[in-house]
């Protein structure tokens, strides 16, 4: 269950939590971070997300396990313990790599109960006009967007990574929205983090797709080095180069499928200089938020704290 801005804990829909160890051998049988499918390093690469999964319990994954997206598995069916779970422990066995790229792994997994009650609730409002010393125009609406795949939306969004629309309620009633559960997995869609491994000149944002195949995911906001760094929610994305500029701010095309560059932001000290990020951390990392703390320095050696 997840508890907003804090960590989240399963629980059972019956008398005790339901949990069960899978041992398995898992395998990198497409591109992963840039390496060659079916890789030692792919395999690593996978390995090491889902370490960061088992790090991170607010990231509920679907797991089946006698299913496989790859063609070319001998056994690939349902079952029914196929379902959402989170990841308790995971351990694999580095010495135990074939050649074909796979290695052995066992998983501890915790059956996600049931969903909250089919509502939500909400709190803030608009941007007021000019905020500070923000230039807004236009009226401001207040917005909410809904499980994709569900219904209860007043408008729609299209996602770059659910292919579909993201219903939206403007001007939701105070305190409650209500909305039907979705048709898709509850738990798809949502925000992600991206390593650019290592870097987004190298590795840009791209045009036409949802993520670069070279970008590594992050799963978890613990200890993951990463030097630019890219987050979204599917709508809207948020490209952090951790050396030049602040951020720059991208959106998902409603048109062609790809992201559009909206602009770039930066923050100046009381005299007009440009600061100069030089660290960042990740605060929280879930399928609902992805919170980002940066550092900056200006021209007179004075620090500022960002957090988005």
């Amino acid at each position: 269950m997840a508890i907003p801005g804090g960590q989240s804990a399963t629980y059972p829909v019956t008398s005790a939590a339901q949990e069960y160890d899978l041992t398995t051998r898992i395998i990198a049988w497409q591109t992963i971070a840039g390496f060659p499918p079916r890789s030692r390093a792919a395999v690593e690469a996978l390995a090491k997300q889902v370490q960061e999964l088992a790090n991170n319990q607010e990231g509920p994954v679907y797991v089946q396990p006698f299913a496989t997206a790859d063609p070319a598995a001998p056994l690939n069916q349902s079952s029914v313990h196929d379902g959402w779970y989170v990841i308790d422990r995971f351990e694999w066995d580095q010495g135990n790599f074939s050649p074909t790229g796979t290695v052995q792994a066992t998983f501890r997994l915790l059956y996600v109960g049931s969903g909250p009650p089919n509502r939500i609730r909400h709190a803030g409002g608009v941007i007021p006009p000019n905020p500070g010393s923000i230039a807004c125009t236009g009226t401001g609406v207040e917005a909410i967007a809904l499980p994709p795949g569900s219904g209860g939306g007043t408008t729609s969004r299209v996602s770059g990574e659910v292919g579909a629309p993201v219903p939206i309620v403007l001007s939701p009633p105070a305190g409650v929205a209500y909305f039907q559960p979705p048709s898709a997995p509850t738990f798809a869609g949502g925000c992600h983090a991206y390593d650019a491994n290592p870097a987004l000149a190298a590795n840009p944002v791209p045009t036409s797709g949802f993520a670069n195949p070279n970008w590594l995911e992050i799963r978890s906001y613990r200890d993951h080095p990463v030097t630019d760094l890219v987050v979204t929610n599917g709508m809207v994305l948020l490209a952090v180069n951790v050396s030049n500029q602040m951020g720059v701010l991208w959106a998902w095309s409603q048109t062609t499928p790809g992201w559009l560059q909206l602009g770039t932001f930066q923050l100046l000290d009381a005299g007009g200089g440009i600061q100069t990020p030089f660290a960042w951390e990740l605060e929280r990392v879930s399928s609902e938020e992805v919170r980002v703390q940066q550092l900056a320095i200006s021209p007179g050696g004075k620090v500022t704290r960002l957090r988005y």
